[in-house]
């Protein structure tokens, strides 16, 4: 999870003034935010791809790429699905904003824009997104450190079951030419390695945690 001055928010809107109304209103923010600004839908997605925004604020009715076909397409990709889409639109009727959440938008805000508003629910679902990031890493780090301890404990496992002493062994065949010395020397190699892996790994998880505990803490004090 980044700082708040890395945030990325991308503003879809044919309206300039529009725009220029949400750009205040994030401006307005004790978060830091970059802003970046597309007319359609087809621009916005070649900005996702280039710039991996954290979040997007879209509006539905615009020329060539619609929103809606914007938010289905950018929600067919992996990659770039768990962005949040806040759709701002005039469009009042529950059957488009039914239409909205089924494509895939985190929220949906009717205009007249109330810049309050907009700031509180954008910073809502950047910290819905952040708790999903560090859950979805949290498993993968576990998953990895699993792997690994497993790994190591079968190695341990088989050297046990057949008796092995890796320090008796290394006098046993003290001859560095020696291509059982050599073997003995890239297992040790390699349990020293997956050692370091998890110790890198537990460092990881200790830095994630109290990244995500102090995010949480700024944006709870920023409401």
């Amino acid at each position: 999870m980044g700082d708040n001055s890395s945030r990325k928010v991308l503003i879809v809107d044919d309206s300039y003034q529009n725009v220029k109304l949400l750009q205040a209103a994030l401006e307005g923010a004790q978060e830091s935010y970059q802003i970046l600004e597309a007319d359609n839908g087809q621009s916005a997605l070649d900005i996702v791809i280039r710039e991996m925004p954290d979040i997007i604020l879209s509006d539905i009715h615009m020329p060539g790429m619609d929103g809606h076909e914007f938010c289905k397409r950018l929600k067919a990709d992996d990659k770039y699905k768990s962005i949040p889409v806040i759709f701002i639109t005039a469009f009042t009727e529950p059957a488009e904003k039914a239409r909205a959440f089924g494509m895939g938008a985190a929220d949906y805000i009717t205009k007249p824009i109330n810049l309050v508003e907009v700031r509180a629910r954008v910073s809502a679902q950047l910290k819905i997104k952040d708790a999903e990031d560090y859950r979805l890493q949290a498993e993968r780090l576990q998953t990895l450190k699993d792997v690994t301890a497993t790994y190591n404990h079968h190695m341990n496992q088989h050297l046990q079951a057949g008796h092995l002493d890796l320090y008796k062994l290394f006098k046993k065949f003290p001859d560095e030419n020696n291509e059982i010395h050599k073997m003995l020397v890239d297992v040790k190699n390699d349990l020293r390695q997956i050692s370091e892996i998890l110790r890198k790994i537990e460092a990881l998880e200790n830095v994630q945690r109290t990244d995500y505990a102090q995010g949480m803490t700024m944006i709870d004090l920023d409401q």
